[in-house]
This record gives structure tokens, sequence and C-alpha cells, in this order.
């Protein structure tokens, strides 16, 4: 599955020095183009370059873009700078001192306590951060609907951005 990175997004990007390292890796959007299923256009609009940003938009494979930031962050901060096959449970703030946070290992199922300077809540749909900061929300609702994606290789069409 692909995302768009909006140029400000690409702006800190270039901000942190791995724009170059992402652009192979992804198609420098040019517009955004509704059609209906006739293929007749209903709306276009110009992105990133086209639009006057100086940067791009970049559509890119979300493993592919999560892969080279993934390696990126281990050069810049060692190898150990990234654990995966955690799940995060819950937290304890500790006023104005490092986080403490609630781990448990995929693999194993052992649970353990980690410290942090700061703890960013990304931890998708069924976030355990976001659960323990609002726990008068409850589990998010389902619309009903369903949304199936897929890609394909294929020839480009239009300009291919």
């Amino acid at each position: 599955m692909g995302i768009n990175v909006l140029p400000h997004a690409v702006r800190e990007l270039r901000r942190l020095g791995i724009l170059e390292r992402l652009l192979p890796l992804a198609v420098a959007t040019e517009k955004l183009v509704y059609a209906n299923r006739h293929g007749q256009f209903v709306w276009r609009e110009p992105r990133g370059l086209a639009a006057g940003y100086a940067v791009p938009q970049l559509s890119i494979h979300r493993g592919k873009f999560q892969m080279a930031l993934l390696e990126i962050t281990r050069q810049r901060l060692g190898e150990d700078a990234v654990k995966t096959g955690r799940k995060v449970t819950g937290f304890v703030p500790d006023n104005g001192g490092p986080v403490r946070f609630h781990l448990e290992d995929s693999a194993t199922g052992r649970s353990y306590d980690e410290k942090a300077d700061v703890l960013v809540g990304a931890d998708g749909i069924h976030s355990a951060i976001r659960a323990q900061l609002h726990p008068g929300d409850g589990t998010p609702r389902w619309s009903g609907e369903l949304m199936w994606r897929g890609t394909t290789v294929a020839p480009p069409f239009l300009t291919g951005r």
C-alpha cells in the first residue's frame, strides 16, 4: 500500500537530510486527478512541485518508506536505537523526568518496563497510549464499511506522476 507524503512533511525530511535517499523509492506526484468510471475527468489539482512548493509530494510504498526510515535511523543512532517485536501496553508519567512505559515481547509474552525522555503514541488504531490518555473514548467505532486496496504493476498513464 502506498502513502502520500505531503510537501510540509517532505520539507522536514529534507531538513533531516534524508530526502535524497527517499526520492529513488517514490514517485514525485504531479497532480491529483478524479475521473468517473468511464475515465472522464471530474476534477484535477496540481501537487508538490507542480503546485509551486519548493519540495515534491511523494507517493511511496508504505513498507519501503518504513524500511528506509528504519535503516537511516539505525545508521545515525546505532543498531539498538529501534527495537522491534514489542508492544506498548501502557506508561507511567514521571512529572519532569523520564517516562516509564510498559512493553510486552511479542515472541515470548514477557512484560517489562523501559524509560525514555519522550514517548510518542504511534502504536496503531488500538493504541494503548491513546486508551490510557483518553479512557472515556472507548474502542474505535466500526462504520460497517470495508475498504479494499490493491496495487499492480502496469504501464504508467497520464503523466505517470
